[in-house]
């Protein structure tokens, strides 16, 4: 019994020293279209292609549809889904989510639907990333543990 909890945290340590890193920049041209609500709300839906690299060295294509929901008083409420190509013609998918006070910045959270070929073991993990906006251009950069 005196060696179980040692075991168990050297098991712990060990897997956090073995936790993968996974990281993707992605370059985003949006096409928006926007409509004014009450209360000071405006309602945007985005349609943005992007390319992007990873990692991993793969790059591709990539293509998120979606909505903004912005309040001068809240912020800004992001709500996107993306598909996305490498090179090899495998897949994968995953949704954006993000809250923030900012409409030119934020921090979100993105969660892999779907994938195929190297990508279909990432269904489920949620990753953080950080958006900067720039006239109808903007960077993303995501980062996972894997």
């Amino acid at each position: 019994m005196k060696y179980f909890l040692p075991i168990i945290f050297f098991s712990l340590f060990i897997s956090l020293i073995n936790a993968k890193e996974y990281n993707i920049e992605m370059f985003f041209t949006t096409n928006n279209i926007s409509m004014d609500l009450p209360d000071n709300n405006k309602y945007i839906h985005v349609s943005a292609p992007a390319v992007w690299k990873d990692s991993n060295g793969d790059y591709g294509n990539l293509i998120c549809y979606g909505r903004i929901i912005t309040n001068q008083n809240i912020g800004t409420e992001l709500d996107l889904f993306c598909s996305a190509k490498n090179q090899e013609n495998d897949k994968f998918w995953f949704r954006m989510t993000r809250n923030s006070k900012e409409m030119d910045a934020g921090i979100g959270i993105s969660k892999y639907l779907n994938g195929t070929g190297k990508y279909k073991n990432f269904k489920g993990i949620e990753c953080k990333y950080a958006a900067k906006l720039f006239e109808i251009n903007s960077l993303v950069n995501q980062r996972c543990k894997i």
